[in-house]
């Protein structure tokens, strides 16, 4: 899911609620041009509320750290160290980001036995994780995957 760099606040902060996540890539014409998340909305709207009617772009950052689809998970931790997310790009195209729970949730079955793969620094591939969803012309909203899990 995303937001367009036209919409208001408002609209990345009910989007997050709506779909439950902390943070959203901020488009213009099919290109990625921010993230926007919980602390950027905070800190933009808490002197005055009157900035959730200001573009996502006032509250959103735009220093981005952009990988390939088949980054390793090396690359991945050093963003995670910086405070980033990773942004997963194909050329010039957008697949979308891994986050810190994306990788965690990747690791999990490894750490309960239900991956055999012994050398899982190569098995990760970004592109799985939020990769080749495109937004609904509607409503913007690009739907991550759904995974089979257990808890």
């Amino acid at each position: 899911m995303t937001v367009d760099a036209s919409e208001p606040v408002l609209a990345a902060y009910r989007r997050m609620k709506l779909y439950d996540v902390s943070q959203l890539p901020v488009m213009r014409d099919g290109s990625i041009v921010g993230i926007v998340d919980e602390e950027d909305i905070l800190l933009n709207v808490f002197a005055n509320s009157e900035h959730f009617n200001e573009p996502v772009t006032k509250a959103m950052v735009s220093r981005l750290i952009t990988v390939p689809a088949d980054a390793s998970v090396s690359s991945l931790m050093e963003i995670f160290n910086r405070g980033m997310v990773a942004i997963v790009m194909d050329g010039s195209e957008f697949l979308g980001l891994v986050t810190r729970i994306d990788l965690l949730n990747w690791l999990r079955p490894q750490v309960i036995g239900r991956m055999s793969d012994k050398d899982s620094e190569h098995a990760f591939a970004t592109r799985v994780i939020h990769g080749g969803q495109r937004p609904d012309p509607l409503t913007g909203a690009v739907m991550p995957p759904i995974y089979a899990t257990s808890t």
